[in-house]
């Protein structure tokens, strides 16, 4: 696997750019924070104002691992890009941390900074974050549904500030709250959400 030096994106780092990425196997990479600098995460693929298809892949066993700086995304990192990512299987990813107190950081899966992707029809089975969910909203309008979140460990769709569309998304048995609304206004509908270990929805300010 991967192990880039500046922590951003162990199978593949895009800039600008749009492309497709499908049928995948992204296994074993790594992002490393060795240098305290912000935004570190996507160990499996890191997104940067890009607006890429990232459909049909498998995310296995991949880790982000921070000191000092905020991210996260042991699969997917994306700032202020539009990315589609739909149809993929995450399995077994971590973040972890020396410090697990480090600010805006999260998901052992995905890690939304900014943007407005489209997250639809994934599997999220069996992956490990200290805290901040299995998908981390930190910012913008994500569209979330129709995945299956599946005993993941730390909570499953975490949101800080960010608007997202949470609908139609099956969440069981994972530990800590399903969902987790912070401070943005979450659209959440039409969600089954059960056998968590905590809350099953908190902190909800929107409808």
């Amino acid at each position: 696997g991967g192990w880039p030096s500046n922590g951003r994106g162990g199978g593949v780092h895009i800039d600008y750019g749009s492309p497709i990425i499908q049928g995948n196997f992204f296994d074993d990479n790594w992002s490393f924070d060795s240098t305290g600098v912000g935004g570190a995460g996507g160990a499996g693929v890191y997104n940067y104002l890009g607006n890429p298809t990232i459909r049909n892949n498998t995310f296995y066993q991949n880790t982000v691992y921070l000191i000092t700086s905020v991210g996260g995304g042991g699969g997917i990192y994306s700032s202020s890009g539009n990315p589609i990512i739909q149809g993929n299987t995450f399995s077994d990813n971590h973040l972890s941390s020396y410090n697990s107190q480090v600010g805006e950081s999260g998901g052992s899966s995905i890690y939304i900074a900014q943007g407005n992707p489209a997250i639809h029809d994934n599997s999220f089975v069996d992956n490990t974050s200290h805290w901040g969910g299995t998908i981390r909203i930190v910012s913008g309008a994500p569209t979330i549904q129709n995945n299956v979140l599946s005993h993941n460990t730390g909570g499953g769709i975490y949101n800080d500030s960010g608007s997202p569309v949470i609908r139609n998304n099956t969440l069981n048995g994972n530990s800590g709250s399903g969902i987790y609304g912070g401070s943005g206004a979450a659209t959440v509908r039409s969600n089954i959400v059960a056998n968590g270990t905590d809350i099953g929805i908190y902190g909800v300010n929107g409808q």
